[in-house]
Order: structure tokens, then C-alpha cells, then sequence
């Protein structure tokens, strides 16, 4: 709330005012301007408005007003009140905390969202199962060795239903846009892809390609692993929650092909990435440094006697 009226006009407050302290600062400028019906008037609506959102209808307020919004989930912001109630979208915040996300997502249920941050998990449980932590005592989830990232599908879903349609001599597949990941700030980076090929008799499989886009000295690559898991979580408006496709795994059949192919499609991906043997987490790739930059970086140290690079993050 920015203003309110006092009296006969309009008195603007200085920054957001929470319910309680403007109701109480309501009350008192009535007792002093008693004439003026607007004063009660906007507390009574103030009133009603901090009942509304106390008392677990949010959501029912927010898709009356945003009936056909949705909710969104994106890399600088949230906006689930069309599905959730506020204590749900407090305990959502708090779970996304453990990915990172590209793009836009959009969800039409809470089961949806629910389905993704399952997937979240189950990616997560697996990273921990299949790493070998540097402290034994501790697991990759501790010491941040687990890199999750979530998004929309870069390609069109309707692509699914031709590779499903391939003959059985053909093996088409869809690659996705690539992910810009990045290691030490950018000074090493890499594409994650997301691959859908044809699995035969009408089936699709998930694939992940990774590509590094640094120029890296072939000793420094070597010292480098990269293993990417995954899934698609299907969202459709109609707010149904649809199994997700998941990597090693085979889809098979024409309605489960069309219901992955009508609707649209969230990437959530795993990366687990190895320098030196010592597990590494990476970030979204914000910012680039120029060509000059990176090469004066990567390629102007020089080999040391061990055969590896004298590049300044190996130390650390």
C-alpha cells in the first residue's frame, strides 16, 4: 500500500506498510477526523483484504482475479498465488533453493510443481548414491558436489510425435539449445544438450550431450569429467500431472508419446562435474568473457612439469 486517505486527501506512505500498523494508523486518524466516512471506509476494506489472506483462501483470491495465469517460476522471480496457498509457496521457495533455474516455467497445478521438485530430488538422492565425496564422513549434497538446473524444453514438443512415427530403419532424434554452464566464474565453460531420439516401435529415449566451449589445453581436459542425468516433466494447462521422462529409460506408446507431445515440456538436469578428481559445483553461465580475455587466461600459462597446466584455480 503507497497511500491512503486522511481527511480530505490523500496521504502517501513511505514504502510498503504492513495490515496491522495500517489499521492502527487508520484508527487513530479517524478518532481526529471523524466526519470523513473514507477513513473507515478503507480500513474496513484493509480489514477484510488482511482476513482474506490470513485465513488459507489466497488462492482462491488470486484465481479469481488471475483466473487463467497460472503459475510461474522464473531465474529472478516467483509467482505461484494462482496455485498455492501462502504457506505451500514458503515451503516450495525453500525447496528450489537446492536448483538453479533457466528460462521460464510455467505450472497450471500444484501437483504440477510438486512433480518437478520430486524429480529434483530423485536427481539429488542419485547424485549422492554415485559420487565418491572428497570427506568421506560427508555426502556430495554437503559438500556441493551436486548441480541442479530446471527450465522449459528449447525444442518443439510436436517434434516428439515424428520421432516417435520413424520407421524401423530410421534413428531420428531432436537436440535442444544448449545450457551455458560455467566453472570458476566463467574461466571454464561448457553446453549441456538435451537429446530425444527414437527408440523403435513408436518409443522415444533422453540423452544428454555435453560440449565444452572453452579452448582448454587437452591436459586441462583431461583433468576435467562432466556426467549429466536427467528428465522432462511434461506441464499442460489442463494442470494434470504426467509421468516424466526420464534418461535410460524408454517411452513407448502412441498415448503416452502424444501426452509428452502436447504439452509442454520442463528440463531438469543433474550435473556432476570433476576437476583434478575433486568434485565441483558450476553456475549458470551470466556473464562472458571476451575472446582475448579467456585466451590469456587458458592459454598463456605455461605446462608445469607434471604435465599440467599453471592455470590459477587448480591451487584453490
Amino acid at each position: 500500500v503507497q497511500e491512503h486517505f486522511s481527511g480530505s486527501s490523500w496521504q502517501r506512505v513511505a514504502g510498503p506498510m504492513p495490515f496491522s500498523e495500517l489499521l492502527g494508523d487508520l484508527q487513530l486518524r479517524a478518532l481526529f477526523w471523524l466526519p470523513s466516512p473514507h477513513v473507515f471506509r478503507v480500513g474496513n476494506s484493509c480489514r477484510a483484504f488482511q482476513e482474506t489472506l490470513g485465513s488459507g483462501r489466497n488462492r482462491n483470491f488470486w484465481q479469481r482475479l488471475a483466473p487463467d495465469e497460472g503459475g510461474r517460476h522464473g531465474w529472478d522471480a516467483a509467482w505461484l498465488h494462482t496455485i498455492m496457498e501462502a504457506p505451500e509457496i514458503e515451503a516450495y521457495l525453500r525447496e528450489a533453493e537446492a536448483f538453479a533455474v533457466f528460462g521460464e516455467m510455467r505450472f497450471w497445478s500444484k501437483s504440477q510443481a510438486l512433480g518437478m521438485l520430486a524429480e529434483v530430488h530423485r536427481l539429488r538422492d542419485e547424485c549422492s548414491l554415485q559420487a565418491s565425496p572428497p570427506d568421506p564422513g560427508r555426502s556430495p549434497l554437503e559438500t556441493g558436489a551436486c548441480s541442479v538446473f530446471v527450465g522449459p524444453s528449447s525444442f518443439d514438443p510436436d517434434a516428439l510425435l515424428a520421432i516417435a512415427a520413424a520407421g524401423p530403419d530410421e534413428v531420428p532424434s531432436a537436440r535442444g539449445a544448449p545450457v551455458s554452464l560455467a566453472w570458476q566464474d566463467g574461466a571454464v565453460q561448457f553446453d549441456v544438450r538435451l537429446v530425444v531420439s527414437a527408440a523403435g516401435a513408436g518409443g522415444l529415449s533422453l540423452s544428454w550431450e555435453t560440449n565444452f566451449a572453452s579452448a582448454l589445453l587437452i591436459e586441462t581436459r583431461d583433468c576435467m569429467e562432466v556426467h549429466v542425468s536427467g528428465a522432462l516433466v511434461p506441464v499442460g494447462v489442463d494442470g494434470l500431472a504426467v509421468a516424466a521422462l526420464r534418461d535410460g529409460a524408454v517411452v513407448h506408446g502412441a498415448e503416452v508419446v502424444e501426452a509428452l507431445a502436447g504439452r509442454q515440456l520442463l528440463s531438469v538436469f543433474c550435473v556432476n562435474f570433476s576437476s583434478m578428481c575433486d568434485r565441483e559445483k558450476v553456475a549458470m553461465l551470466a556473464s562472458l568473457l571476451d575472446d582475448d580475455e579467456l585466451e590469456n587466461v587458458l592459454n598463456g600459462y605455461r605446462i608445469q612439469s607434471g604435465g599440467l597446466p599453471s592455470l590459477p584455480w587448480l591451487g584453490q
